[in-house]
C-alpha cells in the first residue's frame, strides 16, 4: 500500500474535537429550557378566596333586608375592579357588599360613636401575601369603640383554600376609641 497513513495523534484529535463539539450542542439545545428553581411562583387569589376570607367576619343575614357591608383596603391597594365584581356577585345573596375607596365614605362622622352608615359593618381588607405564608390582614369596624383587627394565615388544602391559623392583631387603619 503506498498510501499515507495517519499518525494516531491525528485521528484522536479530531474525535475529541468531534465530542467536544457534539457537547456544545447539546447543551445549547437544552439552553431553551427555562431554569428549575426551588421557590414557588407566586399565587394570583381569585375572587373566591377574598370572598371565603369576609365571609368569616360577616354579620347573620337578615332575610327581611341584606345587612350592609363596606369594604374599605387597609394597605391603600384595593382589589381590581374584576375582583371586586366578583365577590359582590358571590355575596349578594344575602348581603349588600359595597367598595369604598376610604373609610370616611363608609362611616356616619354625625354621630358621636360613628358607626358605619346604614347600620351596616365595615371591613377593611388587606391583599393576600403572593409567597408563603400567604397572610392576609382584616379589620372589623362597628362604632368607634368596637373594633378588631385579624390576621389570617391562608393554605391551600386539595383544590381548596383555608383559613390555617388566626391571630387577633391590634388594628392598625379602622382605629376607633377602644
Amino acid at each position: 500500500m503506498s498510501g499515507r497513513s495517519r499518525p494516531r495523534s491525528s485521528i484522536t484529535l479530531v474525535a475529541l474535537v468531534a465530542v467536544v463539539a457534539l457537547t456544545v450542542a447539546t447543551a445549547a439545545c437544552d439552553g431553551d429550557d427555562p431554569p428549575t428553581t426551588t421557590e414557588p411562583a407566586p399565587v394570583e387569589f381569585g375572587a373566591e378566596v377574598y370572598t371565603m376570607v369576609i365571609e368569616r367576619f360577616l354579620p347573620a343575614p337578615d332575610p327581611d333586608a341584606a345587612p350592609v357591608v363596606y369594604v374599605v383596603p387597609v394597605n391603600g391597594d384595593p382589589l381590581g375592579l374584576d375582583l371586586q365584581v366578583a365577590v359582590i356577585d358571590a355575596l349578594s345573596e344575602g348581603y349588600d357588599v359595597r367598595f369604598v375607596d376610604e373609610v370616611e365614605a363608609a362611616v356616619d362622622d354625625g354621630s358621636s360613636d360613628e358607626p358605619p352608615r346604614d347600620e351596616g359593618m365595615l371591613l377593611g381588607l388587606g391583599r393576600i401575601a403572593p409567597e408563603p405564608p400567604h397572610t392576609i390582614r382584616v379589620e372589623r369596624y362597628e362604632g368607634s369603640d368596637q373594633v378588631e383587627g385579624h390576621l389570617l394565615t391562608l393554605e391551600q388544602r386539595a383544590d381548596a383554600w383555608v383559613v390555617a391559623d388566626e391571630e387577633t392583631v391590634t388594628p392598625e387603619v379602622l382605629i376607633g376609641d377602644g
